[in-house]
């Protein structure tokens, strides 16, 4: 559970179509929150200094106060011209 107001740190990790892991640095990359109705609320580009490991990359993101309910993030690079796309949703409560 997520709360308004709070840090969380969101990850992904880009892997190829046969799901090993890619041996080089993602292009481009990006992270995106987008509403329930999937309208971008906000974009970050990142840089080596969000990875953890290798195509490992993380991003804090604070939740802002007036957020309740279902959202988006996205984690997007590119590798060899291709795009790879990590997405999911997440939820926000004032309280547990």
């Amino acid at each position: 559970m997520i709360l308004k107001g709070d840090t969380v740190r969101f990850e992904c990790q880009f892997k190829w179509f046969d799901g090993e892991d890619i041996p080089y640095e993602a292009q481009n990359v990006t992270f995106k929150i987008f509403d329930v109705e999937r309208k971008e609320i906000e974009t970050r580009k990142l840089s080596l200094s969000h990875t953890l490991n290798p195509n490992h990359y993380y991003y804090d993101y604070t939740v802002p106060d007036t957020f309740e309910g279902l959202y988006y993030f996205e984690f997007k690079g590119y590798f060899r011209e291709n795009p790879f796309v990590v997405r999911d949703d997440f939820t926000v409560q004032f309280d547990n």
